[in-house]
């Protein structure tokens, strides 16, 4: 004898994500890193938003937990700035940066050499795969000055207005 199956949706659920995650990136409840940058400043953040966002740092606290290390970690981020790791960690929590002129080279540079997810379009292997992904939006970050048209552009063909 079968049993009816019901599907239970949650309509609101990409907007209660959103606000989850502005919320983790302006709260330190439940914060299990901190991350120190090159100027010395201290930002702390939630392992699981950094692992989901670059597999770089998943990479990194992936080890330190295999390690049996105590759960509140610790990296040091040597060579970059705590502006622009600020604007990366907005990017990841919100979808979206607000970077000067002055910072916007410097940030994008962080965030490809992290690999966050939007901004690097290499393989593990090294492999180039901005051929397969051009068309992909997924895989396309929008940089505009502010207060002007928004226009998509692969993040290695940024052009500067």
């Amino acid at each position: 004898m079968s049993q009816e199956t019901f599907d239970v949706t949650w309509d609101d659920y990409p907007g209660h994500l959103k606000i989850m995650m502005d919320s983790f990136l302006t709260n330190d409840s439940f914060t299990d890193v901190t991350i120190v940058c090159d100027d010395q400043k201290k930002i702390k953040s939630h392992r699981n938003v950094l692992s989901a966002s670059s597999s770089v740092l998943e990479n990194l606290l992936v080890v330190e937990e295999s390690n049996q290390l105590s759960r509140s970690s610790v990296l040091y981020l040597k060579g970059i700035h705590s502006d622009d790791m600020k604007s990366v960690l907005q990017f990841i929590h919100t979808g979206v940066s607000v970077v000067t002129t002055e910072r916007i080279d410097s940030f994008i540079d962080v965030a490809k050499n992290l690999k966050i997810k939007g901004f690097n379009h290499v393989d593990e292997d090294g492999t180039d795969k901005h051929d397969r992904v051009q068309n992909n939006l997924e895989n396309v970050v929008k940089v505009r000055p502010r207060g002007r048209p928004q226009i998509e552009r692969p993040v290695n063909k940024v052009n500067y207005f």
